[in-house]
């Protein structure tokens, strides 16, 4: 196990910024990985001592995860000229219930391609067909999601569409996600302003993004 973990490509980019910073690992050690297949790293506990440029020794675990990436979709209904976006409703296992986020996916080993990874993540979760062309990067680079426990970053896209009334009911309630891989989804329809007070990060992150790109408030 220790070969994937330290033969990932999220591990060695991670090693490398942290020396980067003028950081020196005294030790890492693998206090648990998850494979599903011995090949693809899903996750890593591990416990790390640095010693820091300013001469400090400090010990931290870190929950190493792959990186991702949140698709917003921005729908400009033509009947009433309201902004809307589609969410993804599934059961989340750090405490069970049933949470509505953006459309969002890894990107495993398809760093290189980032828009092409959202176009599959939107077809699955919302089998809908977006093209890289569509997407737009919001921000310079990707978000830290959780910089104090874990290493996973989220690059961040909107594609905007005109749609009809007849289309959001369509979308509203329909049955997504690979159910092969156990993701079992409902897509959500909702107003931008109503996600825009969510208390989930993406949704929090993603519409002050799309805020700030669009120059407007929702």
């Amino acid at each position: 196990m220790s070969e994937i973990v330290f033969n990932n490509p999220k591990f060695r980019l991670w090693k490398k910024s942290v020396e980067a910073n003028g950081n020196i690992f005294k030790h890492i050690d693998i206090m648990a990985a998850i494979s599903r297949d011995k090949v693809n790293l899903l996750g890593a506990l591990l416990d790390c001592e640095l010693l820091t440029p300013e001469g400090d020794v400090i010990t931290r675990c870190i929950m190493l995860h792959e990186d991702g990436v949140v698709i917003i979709p921005v729908l400009t209904c033509i009947e009433d000229g309201e902004i809307y976006t589609l969410l993804v409703e599934q059961r989340r296992i750090i405490d069970g219930s049933i949470i509505r986020e953006f459309p969002s996916g890894g990107i495993s080993h398809n760093r290189d391609d980032l828009k092409a990874v959202a176009c599959l993540e939107v077809k699955e979760e919302l089998h809908m067909d977006v093209t890289p062309d569509e997407l737009i990067p919001l921000g310079s680079g990707p978000v830290m999601m959780n910089p104090s426990a874990s290493g996973d970053l989220a690059y961040f896209f909107y594609f905007e569409r005109k749609v009809s009334n007849s289309f959001l009911q369509k979308m509203n309630g329909l049955s997504t996600g690979c159910h092969d891989d156990h993701e079992y989804i409902r897509v959500s329809v909702q107003k931008m302003s109503e996600a825009a007070c969510s208390c989930v990060s993406s949704l929090l992150i993603g519409t002050k993004l799309l805020e700030k790109a669009m120059n407007r408030v929702f």
